[in-house]
């Protein structure tokens, strides 16, 4: 009898098995009489107690799961998982007999040494269980593989999210979600570095960050100097006090001089160098600034309600994109709850 091929221990099955060896028997005796016999048991239930212990000591999966290959699935959902399975026994072609006998499933029961393919309850391992495990330990990157490189425009989980996205769409063989492929890039990362995706992206642009050319406000434009910047986040000199265009119509003093350094400034190097801090500001950690504008002073550039003299002017003039600030009050609220 071919335990070893057989699809699973069943007593049906072994009966199937018994009669596929009798043909061709001169005998027409019926395949439970030959059980015992062949056995040595008293009765049919003797007998398939132990033909069933002989079956499942013998019965063999084509593959085990360590030669499963997890590495270039596109998920570990049921249906690759047996996938991987019926690819590796297909590839072994007369090697493994039980290929179109055996389903996947039986097969993975099999192989994990498990009792069922899903019992439904979280709190038992079976065999699904374990090959999504080994599915999600196994599974490496398809963008991020030995001598390639991922373009990431950005220091930031974003932006490599955006990259990630970017190079699965550019390759064909990568069908996975980005959810799926982040996963498998961690993993082949802590693989190859030790550490994890995140770890990894703070430390290359912590290198990245230390090559870069650093810049001044001074360079902005002579006047902002450390002492002058101090005073404007305090809402003081005249960037804050007056009101007039900065570029376009109507520009008056050194303004239309300034607003050029700006945004020279904004179009080169605020995106090509690392802007460094002054006074106060070296102390903040993140070293970043939130203009919060109460009011629009530059007419004609479509970003508030300000505008010329005969328009309405810009007294009072609400801004569009920036942070309308409300009047506070620091007095004490009834029974000290906050406001």
């Amino acid at each position: 009898l071919d335990f070893a091929n057989i699809r699973k221990c069943d007593h049906n099955l072994i009966k199937a098995e018994i009669r596929a060896k009798q043909e061709g028997c001169t005998s027409d005796r019926h395949e439970t009489h030959d059980a015992v016999l062949m056995t040595g048991a008293e009765d049919w239930t003797g007998a398939i107690a132990s033909l069933m212990a002989t079956c499942e000591e013998k019965i063999t999966p084509c593959v085990s799961l360590e030669s499963l290959d997890f590495s270039n699935v596109n998920s570990c959902s049921d249906r690759e998982l047996l996938g991987v399975i019926d690819s590796a026994r297909e590839a072994m072609g007369d090697a493994c007999a039980s290929y179109e006998i055996r389903p996947s499933h039986e097969e993975a029961i099999l192989i994990t040494d498990t009792e069922i393919w899903n019992d439904k309850d979280d709190s038992t391992l079976d065999a699904q269980d374990v090959l999504y495990n080994t599915c999600m330990a196994k599974a490496e990157s398809c963008t991020f593989g030995n001598g390639e490189s991922l373009e990431v425009d950005g220091c930031d989980w974003v932006s490599f999210q955006k990259a990630v996205k970017l190079a699965i769409r550019g390759d064909e063989t990568c069908n996975r979600n980005v959810d799926f492929e982040l996963h498998a890039l961690n993993r082949s990362l802590t693989d190859a570095t030790n550490q994890g995706t995140q770890d990894w992206i703070d430390e290359q642009c912590a290198i990245a960050w230390s090559g870069f050319e650093t810049s001044t406000f001074a360079e902005v434009d002579p006047e902002f100097t450390d002492d002058f910047m101090v005073e404007y986040v305090d809402g003081e000199t005249h960037l804050n006090r007056e009101t007039g265009n900065f570029q376009g119509d109507c520009v008056y003093g050194r303004n239309d001089e300034i607003g050029s350094n700006i945004s020279g400034f904004k179009m080169e190097k605020a995106h090509e160098t690392k802007v460094q801090g002054f006074g106060h500001l070296e102390q903040c950690t993140g070293r970043a600034i939130m203009c919060c504008f109460g009011r629009d002073r530059q007419f004609g550039d479509n970003n508030g309600n300000c505008a010329i003299e005969s328009r309405g002017g810009c007294e009072d003039a609400d801004p569009a994109d920036n942070s309308n600030l409300c009047k506070t009050e620091t007095r004490s609220y009834p029974n000290n709850d906050p406001p």
